[in-house]
């Protein structure tokens, strides 16, 4: 496989994990505006989304990489991965720019 497609999949992996990110930020960012203390089922709650947003994004960046591994493609999966973190890396540190101009 080309190294441009292999890029193209490493950074669809690292936009839908910023984008998971974001969607899970926003939502805690209107409870925090609509609810009060949150009690011991609010931190049970947390603790459960906590556990689900660690296997949904380690399932986003690790899923294909494993399936190429276990298909004997190493050099691809490596690959992959590599774009994958430079891209979530590049993306994290594009947004924190952005937010810091706004200020």
């Amino acid at each position: 496989m080309k190294k441009n497609k292999l890029f193209l999949i490493g950074f669809l992996q690292a936009l839908a994990v910023v984008s998971y990110c974001s969607l899970i930020g926003w939502l805690l960012y209107s409870m925090t505006q609509s609810l009060d203390e949150p009690g011991f089922w609010g931190i049970a709650l947390m603790l459960s989304l906590l556990v689900v947003s660690a296997a949904i994004t380690g399932s986003l960046v690790f899923v294909y990489p494993a399936y190429l591994g276990l298909n004997q493609r190493l050099k691809e999966a490596i690959w992959v991965l590599i774009f994958t973190s430079g891209s979530l890396f590049s993306l994290i540190f594009f947004l924190a720019i952005v937010l810091l101009v706004r200020k």
